[in-house]
């Protein structure tokens, strides 16, 4: 059964443990309550936020091949103004961080590189600041605590983008290696195999010999080898025996 928040699941990150990541941030009912004040700014100025955001972005060639396309342009915007609306709205909630971790996977998809996109939150911060102290200027404290509460939800988003980028890198790291796991298994095989006979070559009989003579020393078992030497092609003797035990030739059988 698939789980109500599979991108949590895949961390895995679970209610308590969100709720101990809100705790060690230090948000408190204050924080709350300055969260309705921060809301209230980016409402009234969404639209100019958005637009100042993405002309700083364009600034930088490395991310203009993400904004080149009108279309894509224009989902990333209506993406960023659903974020900005929501921003630290029912945190405590695992389907707000569901929500944060689905545009962090998305993001590093695409080929988003995790500098950009940690560097974003310090111009929403910056964007989003011009707009408070235009508001709240004349109290000092007041705006300290804004500026305290928003970069405590900015932090809180920004963690769940590093765990997006952690969790794709090592998904990633894990696939290759089981991908390097069957190369060797199957350049292994193919050692151990004539090419003309497709037989068991003399390096694999070697191997199979010293591990079973190893067996035998473990387990103080005989070990017996029956055959007759490779050179010969019509022997006159008695098989060779070969008691692991004692290491010596056997003259009977």
């Amino acid at each position: 059964m698939r789980p109500e928040h599979p991108l949590c699941a895949r961390l895995p990150l679970t209610a308590g443990e969100l709720r101990t990541r809100l705790a060690f941030l230090g948000l408190a009912r204050e924080d709350r309550q300055n969260l309705a004040k921060i809301h209230g700014a980016i409402q009234d100025h969404v639209a100019e936020l958005i637009e100042e955001f993405y002309e700083h972005l364009g600034r930088f060639p490395d991310l203009v091949r993400f904004l080149s396309d009108p279309e894509r342009l224009a989902r990333l915007k209506a993406t960023q103004r659903s974020y900005l609306l929501t921003l630290g709205q029912h945190s405590d909630h695992l389907s707000y961080a569901e929500d944060r971790l689905r545009i962090g996977f998305t993001h590093e998809r695409v080929g988003l590189e995790q500098k950009w996109y940690l560097g974003a939150y310090a111009k929403l911060f910056e964007l989003i600041m011009r707009r408070l102290a235009a508001r709240h200027g004349d109290d000092a404290r007041a705006l300290t605590s804004l500026a305290i509460t928003l970069q405590k939800y900015l932090k809180l988003d920004q963690i769940f983008l590093v765990e997006t980028y952690y969790q794709s890198t090592m998904a990633r790291l894990e696939a290759s290696l089981q991908e390097l796991e069957q190369i060797r298994q199957h350049l292994e095989e193919h050692s151990r195999i004539d090419e003309l006979t497709q037989a068991y070559n003399r390096q694999y009989l070697q191997e199979a010999l010293q591990a079973e003579l190893q067996r035998s020393r473990r387990f103080r078992h005989a070990f017996t080898l029956h055959g007759a030497p490779h050179s010969c092609a019509a022997p006159s003797g008695p098989p060779i025996f070969w008691d692991g035990m004692v290491g010596k030739n056997s003259p009977s059988g």
